[in-house]
């Protein structure tokens, strides 16, 4: 069950210098190949990768100078008539985004590609995230590709390389972004307008692996305090114990709460087993002064199993839409058992 997380509208994109003076000096001068992925973890700042350079391509109030590039400013609310951007379409009956781009999106897209370019100005393609492309929409796609018009570019937001279509990675350059380091994310996290505790952002810098966009989706859902009852919960082993009913109830009324409660305990749990295989390394996080005293608590063989409860029952609750909190009370309770 994947996390959904905001992305925020923000003026700054921070991090990545090398490969935003890289993209704009080639389209500067003509040298860009027209289709490039950027791929990288979820929620590190791609597509605000993107826009960064699109405002700078756009927006005639900044100079694209040296010193400018350095820079760090960015908009993500761009109504430019040469940007285009594809995603998930939004599905008013289930309050939520597809999982799929479809083919559809991508005939729309070539009749704007067709249309006269505005101020002779390149056209910038967004498609976040392509690996939401379904066969047809990916095929519909490289056909496009193929076939390059000049002065337009593609963008292909990817989270997992290996699910875009083979022949659509060939026809890309392929640039890594890397996650930001503590610093950066420190900035991002403080950017969004969010005031939290040192201690709660080192918790979520390893927590998250350095995803400010995943880790500002916790701080909206109070994931300390998810986090707390978690450790709370691994550790006095109390099975139907009203902290665990409370719990579990609220867990199941709240998917972005149930989420965040899979994720942190997945996330506790391997290190659990790093733990006692002795490849562990202790993080400035609150999380890593429990790693012990839970791993002393319970044996390798339980926390694997409890991994694989995880695993099985995961899908199973999404598919079938199957009772969450009775799900966390035997998640829980399992630990006593064992």
């Amino acid at each position: 069950m994947g996390l959904k997380y905001k992305n925020n509208n923000t003026d700054y994109y921070i991090g990545s210098k090398d490969i935003i003076n890289l993209l704009i000096n080639n389209l500067n001068n003509n040298k860009l190949q027209n289709s490039v992925i950027l791929y990288g973890d979820r929620g590190i700042g791609k597509s605000t990768l993107v826009y960064s350079i699109v405002s700078r391509i756009f927006d005639k109030s900044i100079n694209n100078n040296d010193d400018e590039l350095e820079g760090e400013y960015s908009k993500t609310n761009i109504t430019h008539p040469n940007f285009y951007k594809i995603s998930p379409l939004y599905d008013d009956e289930k309050k939520s985004y597809k999982n799929e781009i479809v083919v559809d999106q991508i005939r729309e897209l070539n009749n704007y590609i067709n249309l006269t370019s505005f101020d002779n100005l390149p056209k910038i393609i967004l498609i976040d995230s392509a690996d939401n492309l379904n066969i047809n929409a990916s095929n519909a796609l490289l056909k496009i590709i193929e076939e390059p018009k000049k002065n337009i570019y593609f963008f292909l937001i990817s989270h997992h390389l290996n699910n875009l279509l083979a022949t659509v990675r060939s026809r890309c350059i392929k640039l890594r972004v890397k996650n930001p380091n503590i610093d950066d994310f420190k900035k991002i996290i403080n950017i969004n307008g969010y005031n939290i505790s040192e201690i709660e952002i080192n918790d979520l810098f390893y927590l998250s692996r350095a995803s400010p966009g995943i880790s500002i989706d916790f701080i909206d859902n109070n994931f300390f305090e998810i986090e707390n009852n978690i450790i709370d919960l691994l550790i006095n082993k109390e099975p139907l114990s009203d902290n665990l009913i409370s719990f579990a109830t609220l867990a199941s009324k709240n998917n972005s709460f149930f989420s965040i409660f899979i994720y942190i305990s997945r996330y506790i749990l391997t290190n659990i087993i790093k733990y006692h295989y002795g490849v562990y390394e202790s993080e400035n996080s609150f999380i890593s002064k429990y790693i012990k005293k839970i791993s002393n608590l319970n044996t390798p063989k339980t926390v694997f199993e409890l991994l694989d409860y995880l695993s099985q029952y995961e899908l199973k609750i999404k598919t079938f839409n199957l009772d969450k909190k009775l799900f966390i009370i035997n998640f829980f309770s399992y630990l006593k058992v064992n």
